[in-house]
């Protein structure tokens, strides 16, 4: 019973690691804004007016959003984070994320955050490192998110909830 037990612990601890481990890393360009983009020489000023508007675009639709203020700060840090119409916070835009899809060779965008750590994330929250310009990414962090997620925590002693892996860890 008891190597049973360990086994099925062993097991859930090993495959998430593993099948991590089997996702291919694609290669990406980050920068914090179109100057930096320009500066880089890898795309044409106007593509990186054109992708930094795209991710833009996209932040408004997928940032994550808190119920308040003092969340939002705990995962982003003091004066990163700013109030919606709608009463929500959201964090604000630190740069973009430009790739080229596997399929058809398409260029796209991502709004890129800054944890409090000074990691760099999507909006999803997977982790992209704290380097800028040309990185490498795990495939599903180039992956667009579907939309916004929002976070909520209860009283004392609760743990955040939501749906994506901000706030987690």
């Amino acid at each position: 019973m008891k190597r049973t037990r360990l086994t099925r612990l062993l097991l859930m601890g090993v495959v998430p690691v593993a099948l991590t481990a089997c996702e291919g890393e694609r290669q990406v360009q980050l920068y914090a804004n179109v100057q930096e983009c320009v500066a880089a020489g890898q795309l044409p000023a106007e593509q990186c007016n054109t992708d930094f508007a795209a991710a833009q675009n996209e932040h408004e639709r997928v940032a994550p959003r808190y119920q308040n203020q003092i969340d939002c700060t705990a995962d982003f840090g003091s004066g990163q984070c700013v109030q919606q119409p709608s009463g929500s916070f959201m964090p604000l835009l630190m740069g973009y994320m430009i790739g080229s899809a596997m399929t058809g060779g398409r260029q796209y965008s991502q709004p890129v955050y800054r944890d409090r750590s000074g990691e760099f994330r999507n909006a999803g929250g997977a982790d992209l490192g704290k380097s800028k310009g040309q990185i490498s990414v795990p495939e599903s962090a180039t992956q667009p998110q579907a939309r916004a997620i929002t976070m909520a925590r209860s009283g004392f002693g609760s743990r955040a909830s939501a749906r994506g892996s901000w706030g987690g860890g």
